[in-house]
This record gives structure tokens, C-alpha cells and sequence, in this order.
């Protein structure tokens, strides 16, 4: 139950930081590789919330490589914007950081809730 309670509200909780981020970076037009940190996070959080809605879809079947690959795909891709942001010199560098890493635990979750059921 707390592990549910956990994973979904790590996961809407990005929907307070897309917005945010998104309005600091307005002003900030300028810093393209900013741009494209927070284009390439709100994506893939895009893509979780579709492959929760339509999981066989856009997942696969259970215990199948095509998750696994997916997940471990996406939780890798948003790690790495993490790292990415981190080193960047930009205005809203902790908001982009921090909005990347939580997607990327978010499928970090979703790995392990596939692996554990």
C-alpha cells in the first residue's frame, strides 16, 4: 500500500515541476540545451502516463523484454538529463535537475514494481 501511495505521488508530484520549470525557462529562450533537457523529461513523462493508460500498448506484455528494455531505456535516457543539467550552467539548473531525476525514478519505480508482481 505504501509503496502504491509512494509511487503515485512521485509521479504527479512532477506535474507541479513541468509547469514550473516550463516558466523559468520562458524569459531563458536562449539556452537551447535547457530547452531541450526539459522537451526530452516532459516526453518521457508523457510517455509514462500513456503506458499507464494503455500499458499493453506502449509497454508490452508483462515480463516481457520489450518492458524491461523500455523501462530500463527511459530510466537511463532521464538519468542521464539529470547528469546533464547538473553540468550545465543555466537559471533554472536545479529545477531542470530535479525535474529529470524524478521522472527517472518514476521509472525507476516502475521497473521494480514490473520485476516484484
Amino acid at each position: 500500500m505504501w509503496l502504491v501511495l509512494a509511487f503515485y505521488t512521485l509521479l504527479f508530484s512532477r506535474l507541479l515541476l513541468l509547469p514550473l520549470t516550463w516558466r523559468k525557462l520562458r524569459p531563458f529562450t536562449e539556452n537551447r540545451y535547457a530547452v531541450v533537457i526539459v522537451a526530452a523529461t516532459s516526453f518521457s513523462y508523457s510517455y509514462l502516463i500513456a503506458a499507464l493508460l494503455a500499458r499493453r500498448m506502449m509497454l508490452g506484455p508483462d515480463y516481457s523484454e520489450r518492458l524491461f528494455l523500455t523501462v530500463q531505456a527511459h530510466t537511463a535516457f532521464d538519468f542521464g538529463l539529470f547528469v546533464f543539467a547538473i553540468l550545465r550552467k543555466s537559471s533554472a539548473r536545479k529545477l531542470l535537475a530535479c525535474s529529470s531525476l524524478v521522472v527517472s525514478v518514476a521509472w525507476l519505480f516502475v521497473w521494480a514494481i514490473n520485476t516484484a508482481v
